[in-house]
């Protein structure tokens, strides 16, 4: 495993992992549940320069992760970040104060053009190999998403196995999951069931 957790931060000899910290940040923390978001966002320091040193933006997570497979803790695993909002699982509401949070640099759902092409909502054009046009399980109209690349699911899966192993989660969840219809992410480019099976050993 090239990832380990010391003092509820993952660290790695061989993989650059950027301490970053950010004032956004809650009480303590016992994490039941992982929760898969992706950023909307154009880039990976975009992404973070919101979820970390924006105050505007009253967002925050535990860890991001590039589309490069780059890695950012923003948050210690033992401390709430305001990554899930409004939120219900069965019976838990506020999965903030539940959950570990992962972003994705994404561009999430995308907007299809008269020519064809595909833009996110503040216009960046995303290639045609980068696009899969899906209906999100949840339901909805066919729409175009931004894919994730393999490095970027590899990193997360490493990562999760090894905060799995610490936290025992009892599922991991999108962020669709728990806050539908508000939130549409990961979205139906993200390999859902493949990820669960392979971080908790079985279909949930």
């Amino acid at each position: 495993m090239p990832f380990s957790i010391t003092n509820h931060k993952l660290v790695s000899q061989n993989v650059g992992v950027l301490d970053e910290g950010t004032t956004k940040i809650g009480g303590a923390l016992s994490p039941r549940f992982l929760v898969i978001h992706y950023t909307a966002g154009a880039s990976f320091d975009g992404d973070l320069q919101s979820l970390a040193r924006d105050k505007e933006t009253q967002a925050s997570v535990h860890l991001l992760i590039g589309r490069d497979g780059k890695v950012a803790q923003i948050v210690p695993f033992n401390r709430v970040a305001w990554h899930a909002g409004r939120s219900q699982w069965g019976e838990i509401s506020g999965l903030n104060g539940h959950s570990i949070g992962i972003e994705l640099s994404n561009g999430g759902v995308l907007t299809k053009l008269a020519n064809g092409k595909f833009t996110t909502w503040f216009g960046k054009e995303i290639p045609d190999g980068e696009v899969v046009e899906a209906v999100h399980e949840r339901g909805g109209p066919v729409r175009g998403w931004h894919t994730y690349p393999q490095r970027q699911l590899d990193r997360l899966i490493e990562v999760a196995h090894v905060l799995h192993a610490k936290y025992n989660f009892l599922d991991i969840l999108g962020h669709d999951d728990i806050s539908w219809p508000r939130k549409s992410d990961p979205g139906p480019a993200f390999p859902m069931n493949s990820v669960r099976s392979r971080i908790l050993g079985r279909h949930v």
